[in-house]
């Protein structure tokens, strides 16, 4: 009787979770323009779609932020990279008058989060307004680069998981896509 009881409970969480992160995914659409090498991701979440240069395909690897299912956006894949977009809601109060106290309250909150739920990490650089970059090492011990950036109404956790990048070639790829994101 007490395992029909959890049951009951779990099931109804899990749910929740697979529907919510299926309507997301749902209305991402991907298009490939292979003629001029370029992937765009487009979302209702949006503001506007995303440009990546290269052919990328969208991937299941949920490694690096598995267990917040119910909010990402997407994983893709190329040949030796797995790139992953995760967005959720910024609840930061908006009664900073100054853009960097904002961005910094915004950011201590998802570290926070970070910490609690054991992921060890390494500030490696941030612009001190838009996003922050780090170095991870998840649950399962692989290693990857994130950024953790600040957009209108929205935190973005943006990685990329390839053994064959350099750090400076990782922490570029990141900016870029960040960049994208933005304009």
């Amino acid at each position: 009787m007490r395992n029909i009881k959890l049951l009951l409970f779990v099931v109804p969480f899990i749910l929740y979770s697979c529907s919510s992160s299926s309507s997301i995914i749902k209305t991402l659409e991907i298009e490939q323009q292979e003629n001029e090498n370029i992937t765009t991701l487009n979302n209702q979440t949006l503001t506007n779609p995303i440009t990546i240069n290269g052919i990328w395909r969208e991937t299941n690897y949920e490694e690096e932020f598995g267990h917040k299912k119910r909010d990402y956006l997407v994983y893709v894949k190329d040949q030796s990279t797995i790139l992953g977009f995760y967005v959720k809601e910024n609840n930061t109060s908006r009664r900073y008058s100054a853009r960097n106290v904002f961005f910094s309250t915004s950011i201590s909150n998802q570290v926070k989060r970070l910490e609690k739920d054991g992921i060890i990490f390494e500030l490696k650089t941030t612009d001190n307004e838009n996003y922050q970059l780090y170095k991870y090492k998840g649950m399962d011990n692989i290693s990857f680069y994130g950024l953790i950036g600040v957009l209108q109404k929205h935190i973005w956790f943006v990685s990329v998981y390839n053994n064959n990048l350099t750090d400076s070639q990782k922490e570029a790829l990141l900016i870029e896509l960040f960049s994208d994101i933005k304009s």
